[in-house]
């Protein structure tokens, strides 16, 4: 068996992701048995996700109690530790070969490590997916005793040992974490960021009207994420195009009136965020490189489901994209390069290389499939070993 954990994601949180990333397991490690833990709502909105293409009673779906999404650095350390006690408890129970996290808190990480730490030999080996906590490594350590403690600096880069193991979402932050961290390198692999494409993309060709293009940022409004910039780019061309914001938008961030499509308060549907990234022309992701160096973008799967070209700042996570299939938008070295790319495709819009771009950025679906994530996961040495044990099984029993 092996017992998949979403440890701190509520409702539709990381829905996608976790649906996609139980596909490519089952793929990996074909005749285990799968449990899925999670939060109540978590668990059913991922099981309904799944069911677009797979089946899910293949999967055992387990609702549990995580610790609550506000809490103090000791509240959340003392749930944590509760988390991982049961965890530990029914991984003694139950014969699993290994157990996947699919994110973690700083906190959690400490919970988990200490737990495993413990008789290890009962325990079977873990493989914790990484992913925004990650970017909290490049901002300054804290002067304050607690968080300095709970940081992901010490949690991550201390007390790390051959049974806990990293995932993380794309050989962009594989190699920049191992450039911060040499020490972590026999602790770390990367896999593409799985996604479920559940439609076939929206060709250039069904829409008529170009005379207005629709640029559009794409995920939670945040200053860090660039949001700003975007904005200035709005209101000096809203004019001639138009300017949406497909999610939330941090309170903290003033939007100006030309915007249409944001939501300030809570998350968008996803029936009305398909919606409106239907209605783009171009994907604008305007992320800091600083930034985007240890996460992968969530936003730029939309874009690629929805076949929409993007118009980026230059990272090494989006070059390594650009490189595999070429023309799949505009790769911006500067900020003003990025405006004046938004000024160009107003002013002369050119519809053949937009259906060659739309084609380009299409392609990459088979990168982030579930069945492409599958094989990078059997290289990974804890899940190879498994696959080869189940080969070594089928052989036997064909033998006989």
């Amino acid at each position: 068996m092996i017992v998949v954990c979403e440890s701190q994601c509520w409702g539709f949180e990381h829905v996608v992701f976790n649906a996609a990333f139980l596909e490519s397991i089952t793929i990996a490690c074909p005749g285990e048995m799968i449990e899925f833990l999670g939060e109540k709502s978590h668990v059913q909105q991922t099981r309904e996700q799944f069911s677009l293409i797979g089946d899910p009673s293949r999967i055992m779906w387990v609702e549990i109690d995580i610790p609550e999404r506000f809490l103090s650095d000791s509240q959340r350390l003392v749930a944590e530790f509760k988390l991982f006690h049961m965890l530990r408890k029914r991984m003694l129970i139950k014969t699993v070969k290994m157990l996947v996290v699919t994110s973690i808190t700083s906190p959690g990480l400490i919970a988990l490590k200490t737990h495993w730490a413990l008789k290890a030999d009962n325990l079977p080996e873990v493989l914790v997916v990484l992913h925004g906590v990650l970017n909290y490594l490049l901002l300054p350590r804290t002067r304050r005793p607690l968080k300095r403690m709970l940081g992901i600096y010490n949690t991550l880069t201390r007390q790390n040992f051959p049974k806990i193991n990293y995932i993380v979402l794309g050989e962009s932050i594989q190699k920049r974490l191992l450039q911060l961290y040499p020490k972590m390198k026999s602790y770390v692999f990367s896999i593409n960021h799985p996604y479920i494409f559940s439609n076939s993309g929206i060709a250039a060709s069904e829409f008529d009207n170009f005379n207005s293009l629709n640029f559009g940022y794409v995920g939670v409004g945040a200053k860090e994420k660039g949001i700003e910039l975007f904005f200035r780019v709005a209101k000096r061309y809203a004019s001639n195009a138009v300017f949406t914001v497909v999610g939330r938008v941090n309170k903290d961030v003033k939007v100006p009136p030309v915007i249409t499509g944001y939501s300030t308060e809570t998350p968008i549907e996803r029936q009305t965020y398909e919606r409106l990234i239907k209605s783009l022309t171009y994907v604008v992701l305007p992320y800091s490189p600083r930034f985007y160096q240890l996460v992968a973008s969530g936003a730029m799967l939309d874009a690629v489901a929805f076949a929409k070209p993007i118009i980026v700042l230059a990272n090494p996570y989006f070059e390594t994209y650009f490189k595999l299939r070429g023309d799949i938008g505009f790769l911006c070295q500067s900020e003003e390069e990025l405006i004046t790319t938004i000024e160009d495709q107003i002013e002369n819009f050119d519809r053949s290389r937009y259906d060659q771009q739309v084609r380009n950025i299409s392609a990459l679906k088979k990168v982030f499939s579930p069945q492409a994530v599958a094989v990078q996961l059997q290289e990974i040495p804890f899940i190879h070993s498994i696959t080869e044990k189940l080969n070594d099984r089928i052989r036997l029993n064909n033998h006989s």
